[in-house]
């Protein structure tokens, strides 16, 4: 399996690539994951991937609130970080406004010079 995530901070944000690779096959994996990202870094992403995962995003952020525990995460997160809480609504609207153009404007933060790798064997 490879799969990617993100976190954000206040002044800090993380995205990491998790792989469950076998020892002998780990410098092929990484080769794999970096030549994708190599690729992502220089804005090669077209416009559908851009739409799918969109889509994608918008239905996970739907489906996290589906509790009141996922509520009460969505909205103290929000106050503990922005002193402020905005609805989902509003929320939404943001994810909603988040342009193809957005995402390539910020692709080259993933060149391989911004990267840390570690792993475990």
């Amino acid at each position: 399996y490879i799969y990617s995530s993100h976190g954000a901070g206040i002044n800090f944000g993380t995205f990491g690539v998790y792989a469950g690779i076998d020892k002998e096959r780990l410098d092929f994996g990484l080769e794999k994951i970096y030549a994708i990202l190599d690729e992502v870094s220089k804005g090669n992403i077209d416009k559908q991937s851009f739409d799918d995962a969109k889509s994608f995003f918008d239905g996970v952020f739907q489906m996290g609130l589906e509790t009141s525990s996922d509520v009460a995460s969505f909205l103290g997160n929000q106050f503990l970080y922005k002193k402020e809480v905005e609805t989902f609504e509003e929320v939404h609207q943001h994810l909603l406004e988040v342009t193809y153009e957005d995402v390539l404007a910020l692709t080259s933060m993933l060149k391989r010079e911004n990267l840390y790798l570690y792993y475990l064997k």
